[in-house]
């Protein structure tokens, strides 16, 4: 569970948690006040904002109302959230209804539901589920944003990674749409791996030509054959 913090929210106002609540009053019986503090392996700290939350101790989870959850640049908010396991040494987060993901370097998830697992004071990996879900980053060789949609998008940290699967699309923000059984998307160096190993589908590209940075399009009037 998230530990002693949670135990005094309540249900009113907003609750801020140093990601270090890692369970103790739990474990002691000891009542909550405020925020615990306590090192993490992560550098930066895990933050909690949530209107509401709720402890049962006999199952060790813990549920939030309107809750965001960050770390550094990365931010999870939802309407709710239900937490199983101690502190964020080792627990899995169901983040429900309007889940929002904030990815590093300018990217962004939207999804009904995502299951967070956090790992030595960090976030291991992101699964986020929808019809569809939607991912999005903004491009820095383009104006136009990259943008995907699939029934399943796994986030992966330690790769700057997310895995869309189930009638997955991503167009590139400078004129390709691939679609496949799964793609690859490679969110610090932008590159894009389309799989279709096994599927019959295959893997299907739709390239829009780009105007030139000189071409000028021809006078009303003005054109072949004229």
């Amino acid at each position: 569970m998230i530990g002693a913090a949670a135990v005094g929210a309540a249900a009113a106002g907003t609750l801020v948690v140093a990601a270090a609540a890692v369970g103790a009053a739990a474990a002691t019986g000891a009542p909550a006040v405020g925020a615990v503090a306590a090192p993490l392996a992560s550098e930066q700290p895990i933050l909690i904002h949530a209107a509401f939350s709720r402890v049962d101790y006999r199952t060790n989870a813990v549920t939030f109302a309107n809750v965001t959850v960050s770390q550094g640049d990365t931010r999870v908010s939802a309407d709710r959230a239900h937490v199983e396991g101690v502190g964020f040494t080792e627990s899995r987060w169901t983040f429900e209804g309007d889940v929002r993901f904030s990815l590093e370097p300018r990217g962004m998830l939207r999804a009904d539901q995502a299951v967070v697992r956090f790992h030595g004071g960090r976030i291991s990996q992101a699964t986020a589920a929808g019809h569809p879900a939607y991912f999005e980053q903004q491009r820095a060789d383009s104006r136009e944003p990259a943008r995907g949609r699939a029934e399943e998008i796994v986030y992966d940290p330690a790769n700057d990674s997310v895995r869309l699967s189930g009638d997955a699309e991503l167009s590139d923000g400078r004129g390709a749409e691939i679609s496949g059984p799964v793609l690859v998307y490679d969110i610090r160096d932008e590159r894009l791996v389309a799989v279709s190993s096994g599927s019959r589908r295959g893997v299907h590209v739709t390239v829009t030509p780009q105007p030139g940075p000189n071409r000028r399009e021809p006078p009303a009037g003005v054109g072949p054959g004229r």
